[in-house]
């Protein structure tokens, strides 16, 4: 199949295929090799970007790693407009608010969600109305006691 993909790399199905091997055989590196350079490619369905995050989400650990996740976030992004992964983002940057300087940051993220739901009529409601769900949580509660353990209740 490799052999195939570097005669004609343009063969989506053939990414596809790759990746679904891979997947089955558990061989990450290859794996995540075969994502990447079907990214370059190609712009991904919402799907397969989701399945990318979720795959990486479940072997992350170190700091660095999860800053490498979030520019698996950003890359997304660029491809379409994904309310789902926006709103899957905003739900995994919770990790921000017990840093320093994370509220600031994750709201950010949060603004810029809705600002790109705008562009989707059918789903900006949910980012908006996770983000106001969020800000009261947030509000609510002296600043010396943020803790994102609050907020797990968000649809």
């Amino acid at each position: 199949m490799k052999e195939e993909l570097a005669i004609n790399p343009s063969n989506y199905d053939k990414h596809l295929e790759l990746i679904k091997v891979c997947k089955e055989s558990g061989e990450l590196d290859e794996l995540r090799t075969a994502r990447e350079t079907f990214a370059k490619i190609f712009p991904l369905t919402e799907k397969l970007w989701m399945e990318w995050i979720a795959d990486e989400t479940s072997l992350t650990e170190s700091e660095e790693e999860h800053e490498k996740l979030v520019e698996l976030y950003e890359t997304a992004l660029g491809d379409y407009l994904c309310p789902d992964l926006w709103l899957n983002y905003c739900q995994y940057a919770l990790r921000w608010l017990g840093a320093e300087g994370g509220l600031g940051k994750f709201r950010g993220l949060c603004e810029r969600a809705i600002t790109q739901g705008k562009l989707d009529k059918n789903n900006n409601y949910r980012s908006t109305n996770n983000y106001w769900q969020l800000d009261n949580v947030i509000n609510s509660r002296p600043a010396s006691r943020e803790r994102s353990s609050d907020l797990g209740n968000l649809p």
